[in-house]
């Protein structure tokens, strides 16, 4: 039950951020139409030091960095933050 990616070596190098392979592997995955929580993302990405409890933070310096390195290579993806009251709870990502 393995899973075949598409993505050259040669282009893994050009990644900045060491968390960008992880954030290919989730993207690419059949069921991108469901959201994900912040705190799945903290731990699938092992942020769970207290510089990144607000979203912001983790944001800035994971999220917006990951999918920069991404659509240097051609994957072009955005999210949606859905929110609970004032409060981000989960990202949807959208392939554009």
């Amino acid at each position: 039950n393995y899973r075949k990616y598409n993505l050259e070596i040669s282009k893994m190098n050009e990644f900045i951020n060491k968390n960008s392979i992880k954030m290919f592997i989730l993207l690419t995955q059949e069921n991108l139409n469901n959201p994900f929580s912040i705190d799945y993302l903290k731990k699938y990405f092992n942020a769970n030091g207290k510089s990144y409890n607000e979203y912001s933070a983790f944001r800035v310096k994971y999220i917006q960095p990951m999918l920069k390195d991404l659509k240097s290579i051609g994957y072009n993806y955005t999210y949606e933050e859905i929110k609970f009251g004032r409060k981000v709870c989960e990202l949807k990502f959208i392939k554009s």
